[in-house]
């Protein structure tokens, strides 16, 4: 999911993490994506299919 930049002061998080945290979304602006910064900040993820998988190593998907 994505919010709003300016609630990630409710996260309790170090400021220097907005940066794992931010995505650009030319339709609709700046936004704040916890799934992103997860899948960034993760040693490992788990997929549930090979297209899955694919569509992740892509510069649009992942």
């Amino acid at each position: 999911g994505r919010g709003p930049v300016d609630e990630f002061p409710f996260t309790e998080l170090p400021e220097h993490y907005l940066e794992h945290f931010r995505l650009y979304d030319p339709v609709g602006g700046e936004h704040a994506n916890y799934f992103a910064a997860g899948l960034k900040m993760a040693d490992q993820v788990v997929v549930v299919s090979p297209g899955y998988l694919w569509e992740l190593k892509t510069v649009e998907g992942g």
